[in-house]
């Protein structure tokens, strides 16, 4: 508290310093205003390079750790911030000079000796300890800082965790190079994405690796692990190396799934154009509740995968490989703006990892997948389909437990059935259950109707038994949003970034045909290479190069609340809408 205190008052002079001389200098911004992570990012300068030393023992940062940013200034600049959490600063300077700073996770203030001028080169090392983490929890993925089960130490930070463990510029839009230079225990295996550049045993029984990423990197694409990993060095194949680290609970079904990798990287440079970097590989841990993380040239996933049976599934593994290899096009060598515009990694991702199984596997599953999806899409919410016996049963086993009263029933009739029900008929059931208010009744009214299915919602469901808020967290993650219309209380990886995206891109390639298809997307990927676009940027390319008909086509999939028919699909958004099916 000494401390704050202090530097409160010394930022009091500095800035009234600054105000009484009428300098020019200003303070970067603290804030880039992402419309879902508001604390995001930072203003005033370009990352160009981070040099991160951390020290790891027993899975904790041990001693200390530090950063050194290397950035161009893109205004003049009194002061400055980097995102971090919640370690403990120790120690501060600028171009080697100490610097003063206030430290209040997310935010690290920073204001060196001498004020830097626009489009200077500058660097900032900051010294730190403790545990990592942060007051502000905005990981999608499940924990930033991980011990579960037996792998040890695994770092998944989509979308803005990494300040969580190095102070940085944590935002999509501020790509730069990074080295990684992990000292951990000698029993362990360190793992990380770009190239093992040096590996040196330490007088401590300590091994520090250094990792070099050459490339233009987003910072939640880092990874690390230390722990329990084998090490597999699959070689070089057509100019990329592979290499990959396997949790010991991986399976053997998955390891020959991933030993597929070459194979799925020539499908995709067939298309796509040269593979970006130049390694790639798996790192499997048990970080994950479930999915996957397109980490940059060491994809982030699971030690296996299973179906709605409970069974693992080689088509499943093969579609999630698959679709975190196609991130490395879209997400890693070109990265959103910003977290609206997700369209431009998941959409592409979802379709590359159907289209792979399609082609080589499962000759329908890309129809397949869209029949079952297209329900979610036309409803903008997570939708079951249920059989008229099925729903009977559910209602049966449902309101056993549950309450059943009149109020009851004409919940149930106005929420599974809404309008498709007649007025009359739902008037006339309600009368029955004022005379005889008992479920075995009710459920022998609803088997007269004439339906064969019923369309419900997941939100329509918990608002029936009480589950969950319909405002809830399980709510906003059922809603099926357009993919380039987010908002910014909507979940930033709901479905229809993935289903609807995954669509849009395959309608897209119906109506220009394959050739003018790949030539859109290396023109795409070549224009943005290692640098940031949106989703308009795409559609403008489409519009450039396709024309005006197809572009405004393209757009009717990404921005309006109206699906699109599918006919080429065989799906009509008529034939999926809320309600029963009354003949």
């Amino acid at each position: 508290m000494t401390h704050m205190r202090f530097a409160a008052r010394v930022f009091a002079l500095v800035f009234f310093m600054f105000n009484t001389f009428g300098m020019a200098q200003t303070a970067g911004s603290s804030s880039l205003n992402d419309p879902f992570y508001p604390w995001m990012g930072n203003g005033g300068y370009d990352a160009m390079d981070y040099d991160i030393k951390l020290r790891i023992r027993d899975y904790h940062l041990s001693e200390s750790g530090s950063t050194t940013m290397t950035a161009m200034a893109t205004q003049d600049l009194r002061s400055f911030n980097l995102d971090f959490g919640s370690m403990e600063v120790k120690a501060v300077t600028v171009n080697g000079k100490p610097a003063r700073f206030e430290h209040d996770d997310p935010e690290l203030l920073i204001v060196p000796d001498q004020a830097i001028v626009k489009n200077k080169k500058f660097k900032v090392n900051v010294v730190f300890e403790g545990q990592p983490g942060s007051k502000v929890n905005a990981n999608t993925i499940g924990n930033t800082w991980n011990t579960v089960g037996i792998d040890g130490l695994s770092v998944l930070s989509q979308p803005s965790m990494t300040m969580a463990w190095t102070p940085v510029n944590d935002y999509p839009a501020d790509k730069a190079t990074f080295t990684l230079q992990i000292t951990a225990p000698k029993e362990e295996t360190v793992a990380a994405n770009g190239k093992l550049i040096s590996k040196l045993e330490n007088p401590d029984q300590t091994v520090t690796s250094t990792f070099r990423i050459a490339t233009p990197t987003t910072t939640y694409m880092l990874v690390f692990a230390v722990g329990d990993f084998q090490y597999d060095d699959a070689g070089t194949i057509d100019g990329v190396h592979y290499r990959n680290f396997f949790s010991y609970s991986t399976s053997s079904m998955f390891k020959g799934i991933i030993a597929k990798a070459p194979t799925i990287m020539k499908y995709l440079t067939d298309r796509l154009g040269a593979y970006p970097f130049e390694d790639f590989g798996v790192l499997t841990t048990n970080t994950f509740g479930s999915g996957g993380l397109e980490t940059q040239s060491l994809v982030s996933l699971e030690p296996k995968y299973y179906n709605a049976d409970e069974q693992e599934d080689p088509i499943d593994e093969t579609e999630v490989l698959t679709h975190e290899m196609a991130h490395q096009w879209f997400g890693a060598l070109v990265t959103y703006q910003n977290h609206a515009q997700t369209f431009l990694h998941e959409g592409f991702a979802q379709y590359f990892g159907y289209l792979y199984v399609n082609d080589t596997q499962a000759a329908n599953y890309l129809s397949e997948q869209f029949q079952s999806e297209y329900r979610h899409v036309v409803n903008g919410q997570w939708t079951y389909k249920s059989t008229k016996a099925e729903m009977l049963e559910l209602l049966q086993d449902t309101y056993r437990i549950l309450d059943f009263t009149l109020e009851t029933a004409t919940l149930i009739l106005d929420g599974l059935f809404g309008s498709s029900l007649s007025a009359i008929k739902r008037q006339q059931i309600l009368d029955q259950i004022k005379i005889t208010p008992y479920l075995a009744v009710f459920i022998s009214a609803l088997e007269k109707l004439s339906f064969t299915r019923v369309y419900f919602t997941r939100k329509t469901w918990q608002e029936l038994t009480g589950g969950y808020p319909s405002d809830g967290p399980l709510y906003i993650r059922s809603k099926v949003t357009p993919p380039g219309k987010f908002e910014a209380n909507d979940y930033v990886l709901n479905a229809g970034v993935y289903f609807r995206g995954a669509m849009a891109v395959h309608a897209l390639r119906l109506k220009t045909g394959d050739e003018l298809f790949y030539k859109i997307l290396r023109t795409y990927l070549e224009r943005y290479k290692f640098s940031n676009a949106f989703n308009q940027d795409f559609v403008n390319i489409v519009n450039e190069l396709a024309g005006e008909k197809v572009k405004v086509f393209l757009e009717s999939w990404l921005y309006n609340d109206h699906v699109p028919d599918f006919p080429e699909m065989g799906l009509y958004a008529k034939d999926f809408q809320l309600g029963a099916d009354f003949k």
